[in-house]
């Protein structure tokens, strides 16, 4: 075992070369394969470049919130001068 401070830490970012290293989604779907490319991107590193990252024992996704004007047409008026 090194003594510490004999080998520099290294950083690989896999975030630049990921489409290279990541392997074929075998989901069809667009949300199949935004999924699966998650679950690949937190999997993947700790087995090919050995990453220490932690890796959570869950998978949450964001759930996307858009506004509704309940088909009423909003207009904005701005007051004029100064």
């Amino acid at each position: 075992m090194d003594k510490l401070g004999q080998k520099p830490p290294v950083v690989i970012e896999e975030v630049g070369f990921w489409k290279q290293i990541r392997p074929h989604f075998y989901c069809g779907s667009p949300i199949g394969q935004f999924i699966e490319d998650k679950l690949l991107q937190a999997t993947v590193p700790v087995k090919l470049i050995g990453d220490d990252r932690i890796v959570k024992k869950y998978f949450s996704l964001e759930a996307p919130i858009t506004t509704d004007t309940y088909g009423i047409d909003m207009k904005r008026e701005k007051a004029g001068g100064e």
